[in-house]
């Protein structure tokens, strides 16, 4: 595995896994109004705005 840093083209694949493993792993703590409420704010177009002021790391 090599890591190396998030590019802007990562975050549609990004927000769906991000998505997935919500829904996934969180589905017996949390009900699905609680998830689907964080998921709208973890948009393609968020993780890109967050990149500029955080450090993310992503596989190839």
């Amino acid at each position: 595995m090599i890591i190396r840093k998030f590019k802007n083209e990562d975050s549609v694949e990004l927000a769906e896994v991000i998505a997935k493993t919500l829904r996934t792993t969180n589905s017996k703590d949390y009900s699905s109004e609680y998830i689907e409420n964080d998921i709208s704010f973890l948009t393609a177009d968020k993780l890109i705005e967050r990149s500029n002021w955080t450090k993310n790391y992503g596989n190839t």
